[in-house]
């Protein structure tokens, strides 16, 4: 998949759009848009900011999703909007930062580890891709 930003955006760039937060670092830049590391209202914020290329109906799904939760679990959806950046209008959305790794590895790693009763483990099912939904395995009986 190509990038959405061909070059990527810098630092400077999105400052630029974002005048009221400081942007630490950039984090991550993929095909559907790039993510930054933020500070915003003092505290850590991630900023992700979609390419112009980005299905519209997948961005308000996300905001509605994250807007719906209330989760110690799920990041906080903190705003969300447009900019112009690179004299074209992008859309993004800001959510509070967690320290630590993403979630790429952890199905694998959770069914890598002994289980106990009060934590089931988790297995792929049947040929899936990884990363691909989970399901509690089948020696889990409950917490207990």
């Amino acid at each position: 998949m190509m990038p959405a930003f061909d070059p990527p955006l810098t630092t400077a760039e999105v400052a630029a759009s974002f005048p009221r937060m400081s942007i630490v670092t950039p984090l991550l830049a993929g095909g559907q848009g790039a993510l930054f590391r933020t500070r915003h209202d003092g505290s850590d914020a991630v900023l992700k900011v979609y390419g112009a290329g980005t299905e519209l109906v997948r961005v308000d799904r996300e905001v509605r999703q994250l807007t719906a939760i209330n989760s110690s679990y799920v990041v906080r959806l903190l705003g969300h909007g447009e900019a112009a950046i690179r004299g074209r209008p992008h859309r993004f959305t800001l959510t509070e930062f967690v320290d630590g790794s993403d979630l790429t590895g952890t199905p694998r790693t959770l069914a890598s580890r002994s289980t106990s009763k009060r934590t089931p483990s988790l297995e792929r099912t049947a040929g899936s891709e990884p990363g691909a939904t989970c399901r509690p395995s089948r020696r889990w009986r409950g917490v207990g």
